[in-house]
């Protein structure tokens, strides 16, 4: 048996040898990025390993203060701390899950709703303190999981051969002037968290373009989204002359490939921008020249200014509350990851500074990212997955702008600037409502990547997909969550 304070050591060595002589006899794009995502999450256990227990101890008396603290600022009785374990990262997670259980009460959260409202000075104090130490315990696991290795990785999914025989079938039936095998080329691309994407190539012919790709709804995706809803919106940015795919049709019956579809053309000779964080980026770099961000500030200007309804809509702000409603309830009915008490803080901060009602109404993206961009010689040449696109507040995509862009490319200010003067809408750099809608986006894709997280650990997926959203990603949307309660909490400052 493997001695729990030898298996750093163990997956050190396994990961050495996939990163060399594994790596090195691979021979297929899949199996290689396949080795690669298998690298990414030994790093994050061997980090955990290595320095969990230290960075545990650093913290740990923290977070009793602020369990205690909850008491002490009217809102809660403490509560008898759990038996210490031989591992300080475990009683950590205890008690931390302690704080976010009190939390969960309504009695509580209510009460400190409340209390951030009337601008309680000890209910003020406490939340600005668990979100220094939410943001210093999860940047310090950070910083141990990038000291772990320098490897570029990537998920993929291997539902080539299968996926391959039944498009061939169905565009040979749609369009019978095709050959018998219409399929020159066929490769799924990289990714698959929400959406299946494969590229193909046609021989010449009357009726398609040569090169297309296929965009594919898949089951107990990370976001619930559809390309039924996708697809007309996609028609509208393309017919604004904004740099998309060329949607081509929209096929709904999900008999033919396991899901609803959507083909379009091929962006060519281009590729992914790089990770939607900066820490991946930084890590493994990206395909962004240096004119990436403003070019980003100009395209999110002709979207939003092309779009801007003449007048704000209450609807939108009751959308935006019923979102929030929502995801509260359903993140109390999940089970939480380790640190992710971050989400509860967040909702706590929304519920105690709502925006007004008067935002303005643009067409916004909603995942505007550099993983959703295509560059070409690190120029912008298309921006992809709308499937999260709606009537909303542009300031959500400036926020996600904000959180995921800016670091390492473009300084906040410089943005503003390039964005207001390509004709973006001032309005929507209102710092509160930028700081709003990055503590919703990350509330967002916490709640479906701790869904997915379920769905990994009871077996619904297997996929290697499902695997990484459940640790690493997981673990960087944390990470991001206490980010952005940050940024808010220093608006009050």
């Amino acid at each position: 048996m493997i001695r729990g304070k030898d298996l750093h050591r163990f997956i050190t060595s396994i990961s050495t040898a996939l990163a060399g002589p594994v790596m090195a006899d691979l021979q297929s794009d899949g199996t290689r990025k396949l080795n690669g995502t298998l690298l990414l999450l030994l790093d994050r256990i061997a980090s955990d390993l290595a320095d969990g227990n230290a960075i545990a101890a650093e913290t740990l008396s923290q977070w009793r203060e602020l369990e205690n603290g909850l008491a002490a600022a009217g809102l809660a009785g403490p509560t008898p701390s759990s038996a210490p374990s031989e591992q300080v990262r475990e009683t950590l997670d205890r008690q931390i899950a302690a704080v976010q259980h009190q939390l969960g009460t309504p009695q509580i959260f209510d009460g400190l709703v409340q209390r951030l409202r009337a601008k309680d000075p000890a209910a003020r104090a406490w939340i600005t303190k668990a979100s220094k130490a939410l943001l210093g315990v999860n940047q310090a696991f950070e910083e141990s999981f990038s000291a772990q290795g320098n490897r570029k990785t990537e998920a993929v999914v291997d539902r080539t051969q299968t996926l391959r025989a039944g498009l061939a079938a169905y565009l040979k039936q749609r369009y019978p002037q095709l050959p018998d095998d219409p399929l020159e080329e066929f490769v799924v691309a990289s990714g698959g968290f929400s959406k299946l994407t494969a590229l193909f190539t046609l021989p010449e012919n009357d009726v398609l373009p040569r090169r297309l790709a296929l965009r594919l709804d898949i089951p107990n995706a990370i976001t619930q989204a559809v390309l039924s809803d996708e697809y007309p919106i996609l028609q509208q940015v393309h017919q604004l002359g904004l740099p998309v795919p060329q949607p081509l049709f929209f096929e709904p019956d999900a008999s033919h490939l396991g899901g609803a579809f959507i083909i379009t053309t091929q962006i060519e000779n281009a590729k992914v921008a790089g990770s939607p964080f900066y820490e991946d980026r930084k890590k493994g770099g990206t395909n962004i020249g240096p004119e990436f961000g403003k070019q980003v500030a100009r395209l999110l200007a002709d979207l939003h200014r092309s779009t801007l309804e003449a007048a704000p809509d209450p609807a939108i702000a009751h959308a935006r509350d019923e979102i929030i409603a929502t995801l509260s309830a359903e993140w109390r009915t999940l089970e939480k990851p380790a640190f992710s008490l971050g989400l509860d803080l967040c909702l706590a901060w929304l519920a105690a500074n709502p925006l007004p009602q008067d935002r303005p109404v643009t067409l916004i993206h909603g995942d505007f990212a550099p993983h959703n961009v295509l560059t070409r010689d690190g120029d912008i040449v298309a921006l992809l997955d709308w499937e999260l696109a709606k009537r909303g507040d542009p300031a959500e995509d400036l926020a996600q702008v904000k959180m995921l862009i800016t670091g390492g490319i473009i300084g906040w200010d410089d943005f503003v600037a390039a964005y207001i003067a390509a004709g973006g809408p001032a309005v929507a750099c209102d710092p509160l409502a930028i700081a709003y809608y990055a503590i919703i986006v990350f509330l967002q894709h916490g709640v479906n990547q701790t869904r997915l997280r379920n769905n990994y650990l009871n077996g619904t997926r297997r996929d290697i997909e499902a695997m990484i959203c459940a640790s690493h990603f997981q673990d960087r949307l944390i990470l991001y969550q206490s980010k952005s309660l940050a940024e808010a909490l220093a608006l009050e400052t």
